[in-house]
């Protein structure tokens, strides 16, 4: 059975900022993220989140990291498009 957690700790951040890196490991066109950036890019100070709500997800199955994702609302674009609207992101799975 599939279990999904929201990252709500530093390994689980971790884990989410890695998972790419184990899926594509075995293609040789995969160029992975800069790790450093990735950390900067989820982190608090990413001036996106003052008007955004985000909240990171992992999916794992018997203890093993399956899948990721993002859940994004974007107050600006609410507020510019009236219209209500989520986002999903950094979408990978196996």
């Amino acid at each position: 059975m599939t279990e999904v957690i929201e990252v709500r700790s530093k390994r689980d951040l971790n884990d989410f900022i890695r998972f790419p890196l184990t899926l594509y490991s075995h293609d040789t066109r995969f160029v992975p993220p800069l790790i450093r950036q990735m950390r900067k890019h989820f982190s608090g100070r990413n001036p996106f989140l003052r008007h955004a709500q985000v909240r990171y997800f992992l999916a794992k199955q018997q203890g093993k990291l399956q899948g990721r994702v993002v859940s994004i609302i974007n107050r600006r674009h609410i507020e510019f498009q009236r219209e209500k609207a989520g986002f999903f992101g950094f979408f990978e799975s196996i």
